[in-house]
């Protein structure tokens, strides 16, 4: 458990070096054609499978050459010792931006009763259960503990003024909060089994919800919340079990029946 909730909180810690690292850059230069996406499918033994993939314009790629993905990786593999593996890095456009993706994959099995673990400074992860004899109901709600707008812009200026010894609000003469707040953010996910219930404002099937943020909207205000049904593994083996003694009683019962 304390594995899984650590991987969780150096993932998440990767992602705000993605995005600031993003973010710096799109201020200084001033430009705003950048966006982050993510698909997630959540495998039934509780691995995971990510696509992240960045989206920015030519100013950028100016700066960057394309591959602004491999320096971010670059870091987080300097530090990175759990069960996280990143897939080759394809490069592409989507009209006039430039296109960097990556396939993320996570091998540390977490089972549903742990996600709570994985909790930290930023998200709460709570999770609710409802039992019952063959299908048990769960509930997982993600609340954000913080304002990320503010962490994400505070420790970009942090890191800027300890560079330069001044602000970058009062080198690009923004509010660094307002920039960052406007960056979309994509969040796809994907369950192993039927989502019977969620707060996404877009239902894409029976197993895939699509949640679309600015990065303003990560804050107290907004929660990922879905539900979902599994099966209880132990009362229906206990079932099976049942029956299948029940069919052998009435084999035995009508074989000496016929005897008679």
């Amino acid at each position: 458990m304390e594995e899984g909730g650590l991987k969780m909180k150096r993932l998440k810690k990767y992602i705000l070096i993605l995005i600031m690292s993003l973010i710096t850059i799109f201020m200084l230069i001033g430009c705003d054609n950048v966006k982050i996406s993510s698909s997630t499918d959540i495998n039934i033994d509780g691995t995971t499978s990510t696509t992240l993939r960045l989206y920015y314009d030519d100013n950028i790629n100016k700066l960057v050459e394309n591959n602004l993905l491999s320096y971010v990786i670059e870091e987080v593999n300097k530090t990175s010792q759990d069960n996280m593996e990143f897939g080759e890095i394809t490069k592409s456009k989507d009209g006039e931006l430039n296109v960097e993706e990556v396939i993320v994959t996570t091998t540390n099995k977490v089972k549903i009763n742990n996600l709570s673990a994985m909790s930290n400074e930023y998200v709460n992860v709570e999770t609710n259960k409802d039992k019952a004899l063959f299908l048990d109901t769960y509930k997982i709600t993600i609340s954000f503990k913080k304002n990320l707008v503010n962490e994400i812009s505070n420790a970009i200026n942090s890191n800027i003024n300890s560079y330069i010894g001044t602000s970058l609000a009062s080198l690009i003469g923004k509010n660094v909060a307002n920039i960052v707040g406007e960056i979309p953010i994509d969040l796809v996910i994907t369950m192993p089994v039927e989502i019977i219930e969620s707060n996404a404002p877009e239902i894409i099937n029976k197993k895939t919800i699509d949640y679309s943020y600015t990065i303003s909207e990560l804050n107290q205000n907004n929660n990922i919340m879905l539900s979902f049904k599994v099966p209880n593994v132990i009362n229906i083996s206990i079932a099976v079990i049942l029956a299948i003694i029940l069919i052998i009683v009435a084999i035995v019962y009508f074989k000496n029946r016929k005897k008679m």
